[in-house]
Parts: C-alpha cells; structure tokens; sequence
C-alpha cells in the first residue's frame, strides 16, 4: 500500500476509516500506536461507537501466568453477569493459543479457537501423546494404530491386520 500511490498515480485512494465494531477508546489507543509507525499513509480510525471501558495494561511474569490472568478476568466479569460468548481473545500468534487454551480447560471456560487448530487436536500432538501412552502401557493398541506407521516404515494395513488377528487369536495386545 505503501508504495501504490506511487505505482499507480491515477488511482484515487478512498482510506477505510470507520470502524463499526470498536470504542471509542480502543480507536484511541489504536491510533496512538499506529501513529509512530515510519512511513504510514496518514490515517485516523473513527468510530460512532460509545466510548466505551478504559483500557488497562497488566503485566505478567510468564506465558503461563498471562494466560492464568485472562481467564481469571474471564471468570470474574462472567459473575457479574457477562457470559462467556461476550469474551474474545486475540492473540499475536497461533502458539500463544495453547497456554490460553490450557488455561481455559483447566478452569472449564468454553471456547472456541478461530483461524487456527486446537493445540491438542493437531496431528503432531496426537501422535506424540500416543507415543507417550504406548511407553506406559505397550497393551494400548488404539495408540499403537495411531502410530504404527509415523513417521513412514512401510506397514500397511494388510501388515496392521495380520498383527490385530494373531493378537486377537492369542489373547494378547499387539
């Protein structure tokens, strides 16, 4: 964008600045960090919109201790009569999901993840869980079909069967 007006000197440019969703506040806070930007096209977001609650800053030690304070805070204002769907957490990166996720669990606030995958529910997770199940118990067959086969060694399910039956017959875990 920085460079379109340059490129394409005929365009006239129409700068979307009214946010809808927003406070006043939080526009205000916006535009004061966006305006140290270094070469920014020059625009102010607005909005008509209340100007609603104060923004605070907290600071927290960890990754673990940050998470801990959101859904605290979460926890505090749902006893005051807000509901859980009235909260939304937004997050720099996907990674920083996984402590608010465990966080959440840990205190059985309901959510729902947006734009990324659960951290439990990826593949590379599941896997290593699996593998870490079959170290405590080699009889846990649903983890060993989980990875018999991660990463790749050639055994099919032809392979996999033929091991399950002779389980099977014998009365003992694959």
């Amino acid at each position: 964008m920085m460079k379109f007006s340059k490129d394409w000197p005929k365009a006239e440019v129409i700068p979307l600045t009214q946010n809808y969703r927003s406070t006043k506040n939080i526009l205000a806070a916006a535009n004061s960090v966006i305006r140290h930007n270094r070469g920014r096209n020059e625009k102010e977001l607005w909005t008509e919109n209340a100007e609603g609650a104060k923004i605070s800053i907290s600071e927290t030690g960890t990754e673990r201790d940050e998470a801990t304070f959101v859904a605290d805070a979460i926890q505090r204002s749902k006893r005051t009569g807000r509901g859980y769907g009235q909260h939304a957490v937004l997050c720099r990166t996907n990674a920083q999901s996984r402590v608010i996720e465990e966080a959440f669990l840990a205190m059985r606030i309901p959510h729902v993840l947006i734009g990324g995958q659960r951290f439990y529910d990826r593949k590379e997770i599941k896997d290593m869980i699996a593998y870490m199940r079959l170290t405590l118990n080699q009889a846990d067959n649903v983890s060993l079909n989980r990875v018999i086969n991660v990463p790749t060694r050639g055994i099919g399910a032809g392979t996999v069967g033929k091991i399950a039956a002779e389980a099977d017959a014998s009365g003992r875990s694959m």
